[in-house]
């Protein structure tokens, strides 16, 4: 089989998937609603209704994160579902990406309490709430680990390139050609970017490559980029309503 034969099955479910996710101008009419409560209401006539679905108007900023990070991770095993077998450590190697900010948080110092409630973490803490360094490299995390803290990024980018199999010819060239928009979107909360200035632009990005990658396995993780995008300013939509409503009954 050719690859891009492989592919076919890929490329079909992506197509079928696109339009269950958000459009830039769903996302701008949903930006003037001030409350949660609201938000939500709004939301549920949009592509966002499967993701708020688990959410009320009483959902705080932890629950809210614990929510879409167990979203993200359905996310990347369906899309391993897809993927032809030699492609799917790669795929799931991404799963670990939202991990990484709480990564570095829990070996520089705590992790919050609410990790202890996340259906991923709490099998990495110990009695004292603290890492559980043992369980987590049991997990799969060594090659994140072997790094330090200032390398859990790079880790994470080394191993992910590491476990695509053998590609020639244009398919590798056209995967390393879009490592960069997907990367960007991938690594912000790593990298400390919490503004959500330009996700339209990066949206547009994704969707322009989806576009030119067909039947290739660039088209996996272009996908992936989208979804995390998706997720991501869901988060920061939702995470700034609730902290404002919280504020708003305390005030």
């Amino acid at each position: 089989m050719t690859i891009a034969t492989d592919f076919g099955y890929v490329q079909a479910r992506i197509q079928a998937r696109l339009p269950e996710l958000m459009s830039e101008t769903q996302w701008q009419r949903l930006a003037a609603v001030r409350t949660l409560s609201a938000y939500l209401e709004e939301a549920r006539a949009t592509a966002l209704r499967p993701r708020i679905m688990g959410f009320s108007a009483v959902s705080g900023a932890h629950e809210i994160e614990r929510g879409l990070r167990t979203q993200w991770r359905h996310a990347v095993a369906e899309v391993a579902g897809w993927a032809p077998a030699a492609w799917r450590p790669a795929v799931a190697w991404t799963v670990w990406i939202p991990d990484l900010p709480l990564l570095r948080e829990g070996l520089a110092a705590s992790l919050p309490s609410w990790a202890a409630a996340d259906e991923r973490w709490s099998a990495w803490l110990d009695d004292d709430g603290k890492l559980d360094l043992p369980a987590l490299r049991r997990s799969g995390a060594q090659p994140l680990l072997a790094g330090g803290l200032d390398r859990l990024a790079r880790c994470w980018l080394e191993r992910w390139a590491a476990l695509w199999p053998r590609t020639s010819g244009p398919w590798r060239k056209a995967l390393e050609g879009s490592t960069a928009v997907v990367k960007g979107v991938w690594m912000r909360r790593e990298q400390a970017v919490t503004a959500l200035a330009g996700d339209a632009d990066r949206g547009e990005r994704l969707r322009r490559l989806l576009r030119r990658r067909l039947k290739q396995p660039a088209t996996l993780f272009v996908y992936l980029a989208l979804v995390a995008l998706e997720l991501e300013r869901l988060l920061g939509a939702l995470s700034q309503r609730a902290v404002f409503g919280e504020r708003e009954e305390t005030g």
